[in-house]
């Protein structure tokens, strides 16, 4: 074998997993290798023991309310999907997106206080009292 130790050969090897000549190969390590013969034994000896324990029979009603639970696991699951597709539309919609505008804002502004009249536009005329007197040019 490639490898210093059979590892998880040897519970292939147990339960008839590998390839004739797999098996071999792993029989042949084991052959040589006291680590692994003392592993591939332990793990035979506790499968005999867990396969040498007697069957238990369920508790009374064990059954019934198994299969009464089924419906409360899915309805568990699906809310939960459900809580996480809500925080994910509400997280996407409510990330601020930087949205470019053509032709910028600034454009317009610029164009229109070139032509605008200040004396015939009630709204410009106001603009000197909402400026700070530090800001005034």
């Amino acid at each position: 074998m490639n490898e210093p130790h059979a590892g998880g050969a040897l519970s292939a090897l147990l339960d008839g997993e590998l390839t004739a000549a797999e098996a071999d190969r792993v029989r042949a390590h084991v052959a040589s290798c006291p680590a692994c013969a003392a592993e591939l034994a332990a793990a035979s000896d506790g499968r005999a023991m867990v396969q040498g324990l007697p069957a238990v029979d369920p508790p009374l009603g064990f059954y019934d309310r198994m299969l009464r639970g089924r419906p409360r696991w899915r309805a568990g699951v699906a809310g939960i999907a459900a809580a996480a597709a809500a925080s994910l539309a509400v997280v996407g919609v409510s990330v601020p997106r930087e949205r470019q505008v053509r032709p910028p804002v600034s454009n317009f502004v610029e164009a229109h206080a070139v032509t605008a009249s200040v004396s015939a536009d009630p709204v410009s005329q106001l603009v000197p009292i909402a400026i700070p007197v530090s800001f005034r040019p």
